[in-house]
């Protein structure tokens, strides 16, 4: 009876040690999904820095072409 004690104490040993594992990586998901929705932000500001980037940068050309302009024609 001895041998099947130390039997049933490795498989609940080892049972607890996958939970313990399993554990451990679900919350590596979850890094790994926070990590995921940071690069997608950034990904984003990126993308709409350049696009208000690109806005600004038309909007002081027109502008300085309206200051240098000679004539009125322009629509400044």
């Amino acid at each position: 009876m001895h041998a099947l004690e130390e039997k049933i104490t490795e498989w609940y040993l080892r049972a607890a040690n996958a939970l313990e594992d399993l554990k451990d990586d679900i919350a590596g998901q979850g890094l790994v999904e926070y990590a995921l929705i940071i690069a997608l932000v950034a990904i984003l500001l990126v993308g709409a820095l350049v696009a208000v980037r690109l806005g600004i940068n038309n909007t002081f050309n027109r502008i300085s072409n309206c200051i240098n302009a000679t004539n009125s024609t322009n629509n400044c």
